[in-house]
């Protein structure tokens, strides 16, 4: 069940995808536990991570903004946030793929949005 994956700590998710992968054939719920395990794993990657890049995104926006106030702070935050979250779940993989590949997909919104902080950090360096 996906509530009793957000349970277990990084090392208990490791050992399940292991047990998982060990066995010679899956069944149907075997393989929605090992895919939902793969994106257990990359959600305890993505999501500190995105901490930083929308920090990096919002700190370099908070800059350049014109004087519009808390509405236009609030909407640039808003829409910095739902786009990793539209990125994240669009990346997400719909069925059981190898852990470095979900691993990438569940950290690329990050890299997306590193660099376009980085691309903002620049131009406000060069304001």
């Amino acid at each position: 069940a996906p509530g009793k994956l957000m349970l277990r700590n990084l090392k208990e998710l490791i050992a399940n995808n292991n047990r998982l992968e060990a066995q010679p054939a899956l069944s149907g719920s075997d393989k929605k536990e090992l895919r939902e395990t793969r994106l257990e794993i990359g959600k305890r990657f993505s999501f500190p991570l995105a901490c930083l890049s929308v920090a990096l995104v919002a700190a370099c926006s908070a800059v350049r903004a014109p004087r519009g106030g808390r509405s236009y702070s609030f909407a640039v935050g808003f829409i910095i946030v739902l786009s990793f979250f539209v990125l994240y779940f669009a990346l997400e993989p719909r069925s059981v793929k190898p852990v470095p590949e979900a691993l990438l997909r569940s950290l690329a919104p990050n890299v997306v949005l590193l660099l376009t902080g980085m691309g903002l950090l620049w131009r406000v360096d060069r304001v």
